[in-house]
């Protein structure tokens, strides 16, 4: 099989499915499910890894560990940035929990969230003076009032600052670096007894506080990630928008190897709509993400969009994944 058939293969797109669906699915699960030797799974499997740049992560409720400030930010750049500096700046503090250098109407994409607005809005107030005076920055954030689909990352720095239990923290910061960690290593690394993980992690799970095991992929050639905020005036027909958002957001598209659209959140401020996806090529992302946004929301009122190619992630993880839509977001439109 061509190497550009095998990448876009359905069978490569189940197992991409099954790990973003549920991370600590076995190999022996999978090779049940897919109905193939383990040693092919096990193969297949080491080959994704290295060609996607999977990362297994979390996908984590913020809220439930105390973040309450999120916020997403569109930066467009007057002077070019320079954006190793940029990174640091950003590392420096636990807000920003992604950051990706973007091409289009902006520049760079954060997403933010902090654990009061006194921490959020001194970062803001910080960041946005630094950017302004060095680089020209036009500043444009927006409150996520309601998160609908997918998920955003969480950094390690933020969960260590948690108001969790120490125990805790230490094993999701583990299973966010690597959620297909054994328990047993796990165990040892955190200085707990096998048992005890078993428990606490079920806890995490019954609690919320761990949404799902699943995976990133990283940006590579093949890929071509699209972010765009838009806004519309809300209408009458408020149940119509809503079907209409179901529709869109839980149809499978059969063509990509992630989902067509990550996220989407009802915003305030700049904003009122933010949508994120990945596509073959340009014309796809700006055919399937920006047309398709002005097509369905048209009829619903005036409309307007700033989106952009995202290129690199500079911090954080990137949520790339490949989950079943109508499972995942069944209970969330």
């Amino acid at each position: 099989m061509p190497e550009d058939q095998e990448w876009h293969s359905s069978y490569t797109k189940r197992m991409l499915r099954m790990l973003s669906m549920n991370s600590r699915v076995t190999v022996s699960e999978m090779s049940r499910s897919l109905g193939v030797p383990r040693q092919n799974v096990m193969l297949r499997l080491s080959k994704i890894e290295k060609h996607f740049g999977i990362r297994y992560t979390l996908e984590i409720d913020p809220a439930k560990i105390g973040l309450t400030e999120p916020h997403l930010i569109a930066v467009r750049f007057r002077h070019k940035p320079d954006y190793a500096r940029i990174k640091r700046l950003l590392s420096e503090s636990g807000v920003a929990q992604l950051a990706v250098s973007a091409s289009g109407k902006y520049d760079l994409l954060i997403y933010a969230n902090a654990f009061s607005k006194t921490e959020y809005y001194s970062w803001d107030a910080r960041m946005r003076s630094t950017l302004v005076l060095y680089y020209g920055a036009r500043w444009e954030e927006s409150e996520i009032s309601y998160q609908r689909l997918g998920f955003f990352p969480i950094r390690n720095e933020v969960i260590n600052r948690s108001r969790l239990k120490p125990k805790d923290k230490a094993m999701l910061a583990m299973l966010n670096d690597n959620s297909r960690a054994p328990l047993k290593k796990i165990s040892r690394a955190a200085g707990i007894n096998y048992k005890t993980v078993a428990y606490r992690l079920k806890r995490l799970m019954s609690g919320g506080i761990i949404k799902r095991f699943t995976i990133s992929l990283g940006i590579h050639e093949h890929m071509f990630p699209m972010a765009i905020f838009g806004r519309f005036i809300p209408p009458e027909d408020s149940e119509g928008v809503a079907r209409t958002t179901q529709r869109l957001f839980t149809s499978d598209d059969p063509d990509p190897l992630v989902n067509k659209y990550q996220a989407t959140a009802a915003l305030m401020g700049s904003y009122g709509f933010f949508a994120f996806g990945v596509f073959k090529n340009r014309h796809r992302a700006y055919n399937d993400l920006v047309l398709e946004y002005k097509r369905t929301y048209r009829r619903f009122g005036y409309t307007e969009s700033s989106y952009a190619e995202l290129r690199n992630v500079l911090l954080g993880v990137l949520p790339l994944r490949n989950v079943d839509p109508k499972a995942v977001y069944r209970q969330t439109l």
